[in-house]
């Protein structure tokens, strides 16, 4: 009967922890007699022997994800949260690799083109001056023939004199 009163047991350690939560963003906002005790800094001698834990190192304690003091739900909700950002992260990493790869891909293939081009003017340029250069012997081998054709005109004209 007297459980029936006082409702379900509630674990003692989850209650003093759910209190100070509460409690750490205005105790630690004013400068009080609250926040220097509770904090311990007073300004006295340190004292000898092994330190004390301080309020605030339990908060950090209760705060750090391998800790038992928080039901797993919430663990594992931040924990999947957290995985959830780094697997963002290695996959904006990866995208932008990826983009890099193209953009060399893509520097690449303009090198390749402009070699190609250049290689392309250089044909060019050696067929124009291989033509010019056949083009003067067509021309040097046609002036003979005329000298030649000329000389034998001559020769006839000599000869049927």
């Amino acid at each position: 009967m007297a459980a029936a009163l006082l409702g379900p047991p509630k674990n003692l350690m989850a209650t003093i922890i759910q209190q100070t939560m509460a409690l750490i963003g205005r105790v630690s906002m004013h400068n009080s007699l609250c926040k220097t005790v509770r904090q311990g800094t007073l300004k006295k001698g340190r004292r000898l022997g092994i330190k004390r834990k301080s309020w605030i190192d339990n908060v950090k304690d209760w705060m750090s994800p391998h800790e038992s003091y928080f039901p797993t739900t919430a663990r594992q909700g931040m924990m999947m949260v957290v995985m959830m950002m780094m697997d963002m992260m290695m996959m904006m990493m990866m995208m932008m690799m990826m983009m890099m790869m193209m953009m060399m891909m893509i520097m690449m293939m303009m090198v390749v083109v402009v070699v190609v081009m250049i290689m392309m003017m250089m044909m060019m340029m050696m067929m124009v001056v291989v033509m010019s250069i056949m083009m003067m012997m067509m021309m040097v081998v046609m002036m003979m023939m005329i000298m030649m054709m000329m000389m034998m005109i001559l020769r006839y004209k000599h000869i049927n004199k």
